[in-house]
């Protein structure tokens, strides 16, 4: 709902249905492993492994570099790596349930960025497939 890939099958059902699968393996082996590696270590196997895994697409589908994409492309990277690496420090002082429901701030702080980076404000179908996340987040949370 929220990003709209659409419901006939299509490349772009497959890849959001895949990539938000795959954000959800991330986070829960994040969880897993966060007791077994000190959290700069474990940032640093992430970026390698991610790395490897997608250097034949980057090189594909590498864009023209100009001063606004590389700006962009290397705040996006520090940032995912800082946030990953404070969101390994956070599973390591506190248990899960406490952490997990912060990972829905991702969606408030999507809409700021949007809004300021690309003047993209959300429409109605958008807030509202926010609000079910949102919803089923605050369900979860209680029911445990």
């Amino acid at each position: 709902v929220v990003v709209r890939p659409g419901l006939e099958p299509s490349a772009g059902l497959l890849w959001a249905l895949t990539a938000g699968t795959l954000y959800g393996v991330f986070l829960t082996m994040s969880r897993w492993l966060s007791h077994l590696a000190p959290p700069l270590a474990l940032t640093f196997s992430q970026l390698v492994i991610s790395g490897l895994l997608l250097l034949p697409l980057g090189l594909v589908y590498f864009p023209s570099l100009s001063g606004p994409v590389l700006g962009l492309s290397l705040a996006s990277a520090l940032c995912s790596m800082l946030g990953n690496l404070l969101m390994l420090y956070a599973y390591r002082m506190a248990p899960a349930t406490k952490v997990a429901p912060l990972v829905y701030l991702q969606l408030l702080s999507a809409v700021g960025l949007g809004w300021l980076v690309f003047g993209a404000w959300p429409d109605a179908l958008t807030w509202a497939g926010m609000a079910m996340i949102l919803g089923a987040g605050i369900a979860s949370a209680r029911l445990r």
